[in-house]
């Protein structure tokens, strides 16, 4: 192993322009990651919407149609619980997926925290 004669003052500088790099890299991953989060948080709730706006549609055009469509074999009122019940289940599956898209689990900048972790770790081995 050879020797480095370098001062200290150079080498603590050096430890502190590299921890700076270091940290400058964490925080651009954190924004890049946390920038995508709010993308998949603006996909869950456009889904929540979209699932409220198609809820509402196939529960009128549902209940029209096919109210009208089964009281030639049922009771009117048994039919419209059949549609309505049809179209409140594609609603309810719809607004699940929204909202499993919000959960703070799949929110959180994972890979930012994780390699952050792992610098720390790193840095402290090199302390040592």
């Amino acid at each position: 192993m050879e020797r480095n004669d370098r001062p200290l003052s150079e080498l603590l500088r050096d430890l502190v322009d590299q921890l700076s790099s270091i940290i400058r890299h964490e925080i651009g991953l954190a924004r890049a990651e946390i920038s995508e989060k709010a993308g998949q948080a603006g996909a869950g709730v456009t889904m929540l919407a979209m699932a409220l706006v198609l809820g509402i549609g196939a529960v009128v055009i549902l209940l029209g149609a096919g109210v009208a469509a089964l009281s030639n074999v049922m009771e009117p009122w048994a039919s419209a619980l059949i549609v309505g019940g049809a179209a409140a289940l594609v609603a309810g599956l719809m607004a699940a997926k929204g909202k499993s898209n919000l959960k703070p689990g799949n929110l959180a900048p994972s890979r930012a925290m994780h390699s952050v972790q792992a610098d720390t770790q790193l840095v402290k081995e090199k302390v040592r």
